[in-house]
């Protein structure tokens, strides 16, 4: 897509350098004309297509939040009010077909990263430009005041001065009039004055400021994105890491509603009275995944033997028959829920959103975890 939008904009290039041939004297299009008219109906077609894939497959509402997918729609709209568009009278639509080379910012992932540094970094550089603007129009009131006379193009009315010094910020000499010499040979000491406060305030002074906090802003906001990528990065990682356990919703029920370590036990005493429907005091595997899945859990919670393997670390927490009692039962679900709880905190923690108060808390948490983790390894 990014190769499309590259080519469309060089089609563009093409159409407004040989302008003068796309139509001819009668106003009909020429061939290259018309060609050019085939290109954009095509690049046009092509682009809608693209955004409307693009908008089914977010199912819209992400879609519309997205701000790089409104800059989108916004430029095919304009791209379909162009099609067909080659005469000259009309040529201003042109600019709408220039338009479509925005998109190329949104493709390439790095283009992307800089336009997003830029437009975090221009609102600090906003309130330079305001002191700027307000410096100027001081100057711009002091030179109609002093040279308004003098030199009436360049500082007869505010808007005019304001024009003449904006000009001269952007790199223009200082104009002709007012004029430093005066007729007599003497320099003019308060023009001189003017444009020497004028250079040093604004040019050496305000100016270079606003370029170095353009660039602090542009720098900071692209090393905070660079952070914020390889979190999101991290996270994944971690996410990809942690394997979802299959029992997590009943967990979560459990985990959630106990209120101290008897009311645990007696919950687990009824899951489990609930689970060995036959009385036999004893759950097999295949037993133990049919209780499991009639629970009231939507959606169901599906176990196979090999989950029954993990959860059992291979058998090792059954009884001589292979099997869970009541006693086992409480070991597996207990040990089963502190895992759970254990890969939350590591998700918690690594929350970009979290304060330095949520790690006080969720670190010597997990320090208990694993302390308890390793005691029971050694019993």
């Amino acid at each position: 897509m990014a190769a499309l939008i590259a080519g469309n904009f060089g089609c563009t290039i093409l159409e407004t350098q040989f302008i003068d041939q796309m139509s001819a004297k009668d106003g009909s299009d020429t061939p290259m004309g018309r060609t050019m008219n085939v290109l954009n109906l095509f690049f046009t077609v092509v682009f809608t297509a693209e955004l409307a894939v693009n908008a089914f497959a977010h199912y819209l509402y992400p879609f519309i939040y997205n701000g790089w997918s409104l800059l989108d729609t916004f430029v095919v709209a304009m791209s379909w009010l162009s099609v067909g568009d080659t005469s000259q009278s009309t040529g201003s639509m042109r600019v709408l077909r220039a338009l479509r080379v925005i998109r190329l910012f949104g493709r390439v992932k790095k283009l992307r990263k800089i336009i997003s540094a830029i437009s975090m970094a221009i609102l600090p550089v906003l309130n330079v430009f305001l002191i700027l603007f307000l410096v100027m129009g001081i100057f711009a009131v002091v030179g109609v005041s002093a040279f308004g006379v003098e030199a009436p193009e360049r500082f007869a009315v505010f808007d005019r001065a304001l024009v003449t010094l904006f000009k001269v910020t952007s790199g223009d000499p200082w104009p002709d009039e007012p004029r430093i010499q005066k007729e007599d040979g003497r320099v003019d000491y308060s023009v001189v004055g003017f444009q020497f406060a004028y250079t040093v305030v604004v040019l050496w002074v305000i100016v270079q400021v606003s370029v170095a906090v353009l660039l602090d802003s542009f720098i900071g906001a692209s090393a905070r994105m660079e952070d914020e990528e390889k979190l999101e990065n991290a996270e994944n990682k971690v996410r990809e890491n942690i394997l979802r356990n299959p029992l997590e919703p009943l967990l979560l029920w459990l985990a959630k509603d106990f209120s101290d370590n008897e009311d645990l036990s007696e919950r687990l005493r009824n899951l489990y009275e609930e689970l060995d429907s036959d009385g036999s005091g004893g759950l097999d595997s295949d037993e133990f995944c049919i209780a499991i899945k009639k629970l009231d859990f939507d959606p169901k919670i599906h176990l196979t033997d090999l989950d029954f393997m993990s959860l059992t670390d291979n058998l090792k927490l059954c009884d001589e028959d292979g099997q869970l009692g009541l006693k086992e039962f409480e070991v597996v679900m207990r040990r089963q829920m502190r895992q759970l709880v254990q890969s939350k905190l590591v998700l918690t923690t690594l929350d970009r959103a979290a304060e330095e108060s949520d790690f006080m808390i969720h670190g010597p948490l997990k320090v208990l975890l694993m302390e308890q983790a390793l005691a029971d390894q050694r019993m």
